[in-house]
């Protein structure tokens, strides 16, 4: 099963891998794979939409396909709307940074679109002034450290977004910043921007 869920994700088109990221999300997933996964036990359907493409909307449970449990205070908190805030993503990752937008747009966040490099994120936040910025740890060849440098130094607050140890790829002086892992992005990060922009 889970190489040829493998198989699919290289087959999907991108509008199917953004209709995956969009359920994996709206689902609790863990990872784009386990999404692929629950959806082959639960079938895809081609009925024609706007897009051509569209998810059955069928009836599923966290036990089928590992949907993360939230406690009530979780949801709650999840509800409650953003205010406005302006959010910038760092992510040379296209489907995670959208993911994430789609996550923080659905809380009431305003969020600007993601960019990939330190250029384009500097450029962003001279220009559109946001009031917190999620850096992905691992941002390939963009130096996150350089850009969490330039927030520090202009007193904008940002989140790393990591699936390793922070304290093994940051510098100490970036210890004390918040840190949300990618598996859990669903159920903590609203929580944590809201506290960041409080």
């Amino acid at each position: 099963m889970e190489k040829r869920a493998e198989r699919l994700q290289v087959m999907l088109t991108q509008s199917e891998v953004l209709a995956v990221d969009d359920w994996r999300f709206e689902h609790k997933m863990p990872s784009r794979s386990a999404a692929v996964r629950a959806l082959m036990n639960i079938g895809l359907s081609t009925a024609g939409s706007v897009d051509g493409e569209k998810l059955m909307q069928n009836n599923i449970s966290s036990t089928d396909i590992g949907v993360v449990k939230n406690g009530s205070a979780v949801v709650r908190e999840a509800l409650r709307l953003g205010d406005g805030a302006t959010i910038l993503i760092v992510d040379q990752d296209f489907l995670i940074a959208h993911g994430i937008k789609s996550v923080l747009e659905d809380a009431g966040f305003d969020v600007l679109e993601p960019v990939a490099t330190t250029e384009e994120a500097l450029k962003s936040v001279e220009q559109f002034e946001p009031d917190a910025v999620i850096l992905d740890l691992h941002a390939g060849e963009c130096p996150v450290v350089d850009i969490a440098d330039a927030l520090a130094e202009a007193k904008v607050p940002f989140i790393f977004c990591t699936d390793c140890d922070p304290q093994d790829a940051l510098p100490e002086r970036h210890w004390v910043a918040p840190i949300v892992s990618k598996v859990s992005i669903p159920t903590t990060l609203v929580t944590a921007v809201r506290d960041l922009v409080e």
